[in-house]
């Protein structure tokens, strides 16, 4: 494969010799609106992304979070991704409402 051409692959899709078998790599964006995080506590909550499914792996990425605030998520049922957000300060803290960017590996 040359720099700059594209590639198409059909059925599953594996990297590595052991990688994980994955049919779909989708780039997409949420909405997200948490509301308060208390002081040095987590905050859980869900999001619908169709078609994701228990098991998928998603990376998530925030567009300006304070830096206070550590994140995760993971996909947990049929079209949800549930969020952690963990409030690491002395105070509460309430995020403004923001699209993040999702990248999601359909897991096989």
């Amino acid at each position: 494969v040359n720099v700059g051409d594209d590639l198409y692959v059909t059925g599953e899709t594996r990297i590595g010799s052991t990688g994980t078998a994955f049919a779909d790599i989708t780039v997409g964006t949420v909405v997200v609106d948490p509301g308060s995080i208390g002081a040095d506590a987590t905050l859980a909550f869900d999001v619908t992304v169709t078609g994701m499914a228990a098991g998928d792996v998603v990376v998530l990425q925030h567009p300006a979070l304070n830096d206070d605030i550590l994140y995760t998520g993971h996909t947990t049922g049929t079209d949800k991704i549930t969020i952690f957000l963990y409030n690491r300060s002395a105070g509460s803290i309430d995020p403004a409402s923001a699209t993040w960017t999702y990248l999601w590996f359909d897991v096989a």
